[in-house]
């Protein structure tokens, strides 16, 4: 048998291995696109953990923030649109420009009771975000299949 030090010092070792691979989703996604996010400012950088956009940032930009969007549709040759379901939720902290405070389906954990799905819309052109918008979705396209798998930016 064991003595209890080397017990609780494995355990120890062990939730330090399990703990090691937990973190936010935008974490994971960052390290998906490391060579990219490296290049980021540091505010960038924040800004991209907490879920945040902003204009003129890249595609890789917006989905570390925001993951695969349900739809991506082509409006012209330089012109792309990104739309995302999810909810509305209260910023934690007040930005300077305000970032969206957007919580998407493809984020872990429950989604807020009572409020409605809505749908960010993210336009792009040349590569950079120009404008986002907000609307309501309706209930007959929430059982429509994501266009693009998890863990991919969509081709459009």
């Amino acid at each position: 048998m064991r003595p209890p030090r080397a017990r609780l010092s494995a355990a120890v070792i062990a939730a330090a291995f399990i703990l090691a691979g937990c973190g936010t989703v935008q974490e994971h996604r960052a390290r998906q696109f490391a060579p990219a996010f490296a290049e980021f400012s540091t505010e960038k950088r924040e800004a991209v953990l907490h879920g945040g956009i902003e204009e003129g940032w890249s595609p890789v930009a917006v989905y570390i923030a925001l993951g695969t969007p349900e739809h991506a549709e082509r409006v012209d040759d330089r012109t792309v649109r990104w739309i995302y379901w999810g909810y509305r939720h209260e910023p934690v902290e007040i930005t300077v420009p305000p970032r969206p405070a957007f919580h998407t389906r493809s984020e872990p954990g429950p989604a807020p009771r009572g409020r409605p799905v809505e749908q960010m819309i993210v336009t792009f052109r040349d590569d950079a975000v120009t404008e986002w918008t907000f609307a309501p979705v309706r209930r007959e396209d929430l059982h429509q299949k994501r266009d693009a798998p998890f863990g991919q930016i969509p081709e459009a």
